[in-house]
């Protein structure tokens, strides 16, 4: 047993290594708990409740006009690229915003002299970055440990870190699914299931890009990428590779959460509110957009994870040793 009561000895063996993998996945367990699947059940349906009322609109009235109205005020300084910062380009009747220091005058004559270099700073701006960064950075992280848990046991891992390597294959494979279905955003598209939300409720985004019919606004499916994909990473990606890596690192650990795992949590809501803000920012989304986006990631990652823990007592049981 990983409990311990008065008189009864330490754990060995089997029930020593349940307790090391209660302990790394205390981040799973927590996502994947009655309390917070709840919550974010709650959360979602109150903010699409509110969405859905024509008579209330509270978020609407009270964040999300108010919001766009801030950005849209402040439009160059966040939507316009980088190339147009420092070379100092603006549309016709519109205030000229440059960007001053050192490091703007090197990439400015580094865009004036390289096509390439000029076309890769009109890609950046701060909406932009906010919007993407975490969803490739997560993903990306994702994609490069499944690499190597798969490289691991192709060269012959053995003992108790091959049990690691396939428990975050399996991981990945659950990810994988969870992503095209309601998790992420797919090739280039919105999931299954963001498709489904965005034309039951058929809310236009902020008049700004009104001529873009290819999506619309609620939920925003940035904003959900970012919540599951960051959501993912840190309850079921990470714990178990440092476990893996690390054997040590989960002993004398309680199968609650810690320090760690308080990090990861803090790290997931820091990614995806990120993402949210870029959004908001960039003019693409309104404010509830991103709410809800958050929670449907949120609601993902806990059923990811029970059924990935689920998958993992059944047919992936520790060796004993």
């Amino acid at each position: 047993m990983c409990s311990r009561q008065a008189g009864r000895m330490e754990p060995h063996g089997q029930d020593l290594q349940d307790c090391k993998n209660h302990a790394a996945d205390s981040v799973a367990r927590f996502v994947s708990s009655k309390t917070f699947l709840s919550f974010c059940l709650v959360a979602f349906g109150a903010v699409c409740l509110d969405q859905g009322l024509e008579f209330s609109k509270i978020l609407d009235n009270a964040v999300d006009v108010p919001l766009y109205e801030f950005f849209a005020n402040r439009k160059p300084a966040f939507q316009k690229s980088l190339a147009e910062h420092v070379l100092g380009l603006q549309e016709p009747g519109e205030a000229e915003v440059k960007w001053h220091g050192v490091g703007t005058v090197w990439l400015k004559r580094l865009a004036q002299r390289s096509v390439l270099c000029e076309k890769i700073l009109s890609l950046v701006s701060v909406g932009r970055v906010l919007s993407n960064g975490p969803v490739f950075f997560a993903a990306g992280s994702i994609c490069a440990v499944a690499a190597f848990h798969a490289l691991c046991l192709l060269l012959g891992s053995r003992g108790r870190s091959s049990d690691g390597h396939r428990r975050g294959l399996t991981r990945f494979a659950v990810i994988l699914f969870f992503s095209y279905v309601c998790g992420g955003k797919g090739l280039a598209c919105d999931t299954a299931t963001m498709l489904l939300l965005k034309n039951y409720f058929g809310r236009l985004r902020p008049r700004e890009y009104a001529h873009d019919t290819r999506s619309l606004a609620f939920p925003s499916g940035h904003t959900n990428g970012a919540s599951f994909f960051c959501g993912v990473l840190a309850a079921l990606v990470l714990p178990n590779l440092l476990s893996t890596l690390m054997p040590g690192w989960a002993n004398g650990r309680k199968p609650k959460l810690g320090r760690s795992g308080l990090a990861l949590l803090a790290a997931w809501v820091v990614l995806t509110a990120a993402t949210a803000v870029g959004r908001v920012v960039s003019l693409k989304h309104w404010c509830s957009d991103c709410v809800c986006g958050s929670f449907t990631g949120a609601i993902t990652v806990s059923l990811a994870s029970i059924v990935a823990l689920s998958l993992e007592s059944r047919l992936l049981r520790p060796r004993k040793p």
